[in-house]
């Protein structure tokens, strides 16, 4: 079974906050208290309750293949209903922090020695006491304006990922190692795991909220090793059928 998680906020719920005995299950992070034994079915258990799915016709926008070489698993990123959600979101928040950049971009190049076009805003004053009239000021406004920028090309490479994005764990039967990617084409992060070692596979709840919905994603893990996460922006059809699919794959 997996890590219960509260249903409120998302947040993983640990041994110490979990009375077996009395059913009861205690969120630290927002004060929730439920019933254990509502919590207690694994992501799995939840999804295919009803269904499973039929490995030889996957879902539209992922796919099984087997070749020689060991197996292919994954799935498309793309769904226009959460582009079109992160594409709003990353307007809104890149435009106002656009602005900020401009500024500190006309203060660098003041202080480079090269003129400033006439339509950049005025990055100072004219006895140089504005927000970026001091070297001082310059540097605080690029150091403050870090991490929302960060933010911001996270945001605009979520909206790439739903709409050009994939997800894909490959197993090399030849080496006995796996790999999951996460990218768009040939450029992603990759990371590898050994099958035989895997102990768990299913999927958890994140802080990570879309449209006022709490996001999900898949996960395996080696025994007594760490814990691959994947699937963050893939529907949740397409997430279940790669929990599914890697739990026979790895049990046969």
């Amino acid at each position: 079974m997996t890590t219960p998680v509260c249903p409120k906020c998302g947040k993983n719920i640990l041994g110490d906050d979990i009375n077996v005995a009395r059913d009861v299950a205690y969120c630290r992070k927002c004060g929730t208290v439920c019933a254990l034994s509502e919590l207690a079915e694994s992501h799995r258990d939840r999804v295919f309750k009803d269904s499973a799915f039929d490995l030889a016709h996957p879902p539209k926008g992922a796919w099984l293949r087997r070749d020689m070489r060991g197996i292919s698993l994954g799935a498309s990123c793309r769904s226009f209903q959460k582009a079109a959600g992160l594409l709003f979101t990353a307007l809104f928040w890149n435009g106002i922090v656009s602005v900020f950049v401009c500024l500190a971009i006309a203060g660098t190049l003041h202080y480079a020695g090269i003129s400033v076009p006439e339509w950049v805003p005025a990055f100072c004053g004219e006895e140089g006491d504005g927000l970026t009239g001091s070297l001082g000021g310059l540097l605080f406004l690029w150091l403050f304006l870090t991490p929302f920028i960060l933010i911001g090309t996270g945001m605009i490479v979520s909206l790439l990922m739903s709409l050009f994005g994939r997800v894909e764990i490959t197993i090399q039967a030849d080496t006995n190692t796996g790999r999951v990617f996460s990218g768009l084409g040939r450029v992603g992060w990759t990371r590898k795991f050994i099958p035989s070692r895997v102990g768990e596979i299913g999927g958890t709840r994140t802080r990570w909220t879309l449209n006022g919905a709490s996001q999900e994603l898949a996960f395996l893990r080696e025994k007594d090793g760490e814990m691959i996460k994947f699937g963050l922006l893939l529907s949740e059809e397409r997430r279940a059928f790669l929990i599914y699919a890697l739990e026979r794959i790895l049990a046969s």
